[in-house]
């Protein structure tokens, strides 16, 4: 993972919210858009190099998710545990 550079321009701050390169990343986005946003999918499939299709999977797995109770323990941000 490409740690930040405080020294950079808030350009490329930007750029990286804006364009994330992380799958994980662009899944969350990609998912937020769709929920929070109420953006259509073929958008959001498009700004994120996703199908439609796939977009859609991803959506439906993360409703899976949601109702077993699998999202309580967030799938993007999981901090690693040392030693174990």
């Amino acid at each position: 993972m490409e740690l930040i550079d405080p020294n950079k321009s808030t350009s490329s701050l930007e750029e990286y919210f804006s364009n994330p390169a992380n799958t994980k990343h662009k899944q969350y986005e990609s998912l937020r858009a769709f929920f929070l946003e109420n953006l259509p999918a073929p958008i959001i499939a498009e700004k994120y190099g996703y199908t439609v299709n796939t977009l859609y999977s991803m959506i439906r797995d993360f409703k899976l998710m949601a109702k077993a109770g699998e999202i309580a323990d967030d799938p993007f941000f999981k901090s690693k545990k040392l030693g174990a």
